[in-house]
């Protein structure tokens, strides 16, 4: 009966006793093509109805609807583990990325006696998630596949991964806030070294508040970037066009803000891309930041 049928998924859910609790609850997927499998379904975590000829009652009440119990297969091997991994790297770098912006504006705070002071044009912050770094990480969570289709079917123990929620264990949430705080470190500290080789870029003959922010606010697209690059499993040609047209953005950007006089900095931008050793600790600095992170894929 239905009730039956729901009573089994629950059982193997909470167990015999019911003593797992909501969060710690195994996944369970329910699977049925007619009126009576409705219950079951809806108890389940994950709820597959086929559309066949005892209605659509099932398929209307389920999460995915399939034209036979055959493309189950692909459902969970293909399609379930891409989406799997995909959501999994977007969460993760969303939090790495903004862990980076910040720890960068933290460790500033050093040079600047933690007096709170804004240091990146306004106009850049607020178009930083918008346009800088949000087109490769939107492809790579609707797009990216590390391995294809047929292999994914072929090799069906890659579909561990996400039974056993490898890519979001706590160690890896904290593995990509540890590379964003060493990225903001290197950024920062990277700058500060060349600032203190000599540099005289800046509007007074020495490098002010706001050019220090353009240069760091370069550092940290160029980084984010790249490191998008690396993490992906498909380096589809659309892929680079959008990572390289995602970073290249900011320079004719940087150049409208700058003849805004976007808090009073006209004058810095042309100055600071006309730099050839800014270039040069860019990828010093570039270098420095994904190096971590090389070696650890390496390895």
């Amino acid at each position: 009966s239905p009730s039956h049928k729901k009573a089994v998924v629950r059982l193997i859910k909470y167990g015999p006793q019911g003593g797992r609790t909501a969060d710690r609850a195994v996944t369970t997927l329910a699977i049925g093509d007619g009126a009576n499998d409705v219950e079951m379904i809806m108890e389940a975590s994950v709820g597959v109805g086929v559309q066949g000829a005892e209605g659509a009652q099932a398929a209307n009440s389920a999460d995915y609807a399939i034209g036979q119990f055959r493309f189950l297969q692909r459902l969970l091997l293909v399609h379930g583990r891409w989406n799997y991994r995909r959501m999994a790297y977007l969460v993760l770098y969303s939090l790495y990325k903004n862990f980076q912006f910040t720890f960068v504006t933290y460790f500033m705070q050093f040079f600047m006696g933690f007096s709170g002071q804004k240091f990146i044009v306004e106009l850049a912050i607020q178009t930083f998630n918008l346009v800088y770094v949000a087109f490769p990480i939107v492809w790579a969570a609707v797009l990216d596949q590390d391995v294809d289709q047929d292999s994914a079917q072929r090799f069906p123990a890659v579909y561990r991964e996400g039974r056993d929620r490898s890519h979001m264990r706590p160690w890896r949430l904290a593995a990509w806030a540890l590379a964003g705080m060493w990225e903001a470190a290197a950024i920062t500290f990277g700058l500060c070294l060349w600032l203190g080789a000599g540099s005289s870029l800046g509007r007074f003959g020495m490098p002010d508040v706001f050019t220090v922010g353009q240069a760091a606010f370069t550092s940290m697209i160029l980084v984010l970037n790249v490191q998008v690059g690396l993490a992906v499993g498909m380096h589809h040609w659309s892929f680079q066009l959008i990572v390289a047209l995602s970073a290249l953005i900011w320079i004719p950007a940087a150049f409208v803000f700058d003849s805004f006089n976007a808090d009073g900095t006209r004058g810095a931008i042309p100055q600071l891309f006309s730099s050839v050793s800014f270039w040069l600790a860019q990828i010093a600095i570039l270098a420095a930041a994904i190096a971590p992170m090389l070696i650890a894929r390496a390895l």
